[in-house]
């Protein structure tokens, strides 16, 4: 489901945003949810994350790695990636025609990643993310 907010007017935006975002979860009803990092600094993702925790308080909530945008990034949660999996994801990544450009967003960048990330927990590809509330 796509939602039509203009980029960097989500600040403006913020309570418009929660209310999609509670119907959301009212519909689909998540056990875990995937927001930018809590030490993103795009003013956007940060409006992301402050009201998902808001709605999502009582579900695990993981941030995930933007590192043009992040100050700093807890890399406490590895998920091991197949060569398969990886692909998969350097294919969607191609599919941000608006962000090729930048060198940060390049599939050659994500790969790398993948490999340092993986070799951080043995493996040869992984995937980190922020662990924000972890709910058991």
């Amino acid at each position: 489901m796509l939602f039509n907010y203009a980029v960097r007017e989500f600040p403006a935006n913020r309570q418009s945003i929660l209310d999609d975002i509670l119907a959301l979860k009212k519909e689909f009803k998540p056990d875990m949810i995937m927001l930018p990092s809590t030490c993103d600094t795009h003013q956007d993702h940060q409006v992301i994350v402050q009201e998902g925790f808001r709605a999502f308080k009582n579900v695990t909530m993981i941030g995930y790695e933007v590192p043009r945008n992040n100050l700093d990034f807890p890399t406490n949660v590895f998920v091991t990636l197949s060569e398969e999996q990886l692909r998969l994801k350097l294919k969607s990544i191609e599919c941000y025609h608006s962000q090729m450009r930048r060198p940060a967003s390049s599939v050659k960048f994500y790969e790398s990643l993948a490999r340092v990330r993986g070799v951080q927990v043995g493996v040869e590809y992984a995937e980190v993310f922020e662990a924000i509330r972890w709910v058991m």
